[in-house]
C-alpha cells in the first residue's frame, strides 16, 4: 500500500505491485502522469491519487 498526502490530507492506493520498485523511470513515469492529470484537475492531492489509480 503506498500513501499520498499534501501535507493535510492524506489519501491511500493499494493497487501497486512490488516489482515497481524495480523497474528503472517507474518515478519519472509517475510524475508524468500526476503532471497530465493536474492539467485537468486543479487539487493536487485529488490529482495525484486519480493518476495513481489510472
Amino acid at each position: 500500500m503506498d500513501f499520498i498526502t499534501d501535507g493535510e490530507r492524506m489519501a491511500y492506493v493499494h493497487e501497486g505491485h512490488p516489482m515497481m520498485s524495480k523497474v528503472t523511470a517507474m518515478g519519472c513515469t509517475a510524475t508524468g502522469i500526476v503532471g497530465a492529470f493536474l492539467a485537468v484537475n486543479s487539487d493536487p492531492l485529488e490529482a495525484s491519487f486519480h493518476a495513481m489509480k489510472a
